[in-house]
């Protein structure tokens, strides 16, 4: 398991693997077992290898005890992403609001937000996906430029012109080193 850890610390990801999966051959408790799957997971995603992930993430049994709950946390965010990634949109967003209900991390949450909004973006949910932009930008963490022009998107595909203008005029104003000034000017 150690081993693992260390490999996948250097990103020597395909040799963590290795380590990893002889380890739940020999599991010695559930602890070692639930961490060596978790960062299983965690390697075939840092590889690419989404479909491995989520089998992975979704083959660690869910009897976690205290000292795991932020695993469990962080498999929910890792799951959401493996998905998104594939374009299971529907699953993602399945993934990322369970973690938003359970994470405290604002970076994270941030990012959430974001992801959820594009995952409903591309499943034609536009007035979710506003909603979730709009949060975004609310929480006004990072990529705010991006979540108020995504915003004003989705606004205008609801019919909701005034409010679209309205976003895309504080972009004008106070994003204007931001990459979507010039779609705002010309939006």
């Amino acid at each position: 398991f150690f081993l693992g850890v260390k490999e996948f610390n250097q990103q020597n990801f395909k040799k963590a693997i290795t380590y990893f999966s002889y380890d739940n051959e020999y599991s010695i408790n559930e602890t070692y077992s639930y961490l060596s799957k978790f960062w299983l997971a965690d390697c075939y995603f840092q590889l690419s290898d989404y479909e491995k992930s989520i089998n992975t993430y979704n083959g660690i049994s869910v009897s976690v005890n205290d000292e795991l709950v932020e695993y469990e946390e962080l498999k929910k965010y890792n799951l959401g992403y493996s998905y998104f990634q594939i374009q299971d949109y529907a699953n993602a967003v399945k993934y990322f609001r369970s973690y938003e209900k359970v994470s405290s991390d604002s970076m994270k949450i941030n990012d959430v937000y974001l992801r959820i909004a594009d995952s409903y973006f591309m499943i034609s949910d536009f007035s979710l996906s506003a909603k979730y932009y709009e949060k975004a930008a609310v929480f006004n963490l990072f990529d705010v430029d991006y979540a108020l022009y995504q915003n004003s998107v989705s606004l205008g595909l609801i019919g909701k012109s005034a409010s679209k203008v309205k976003l895309l005029k504080q972009i004008i104003l106070d994003y204007t080193n931001s990459s979507y000034y010039d779609n705002s000017l010309y939006d």
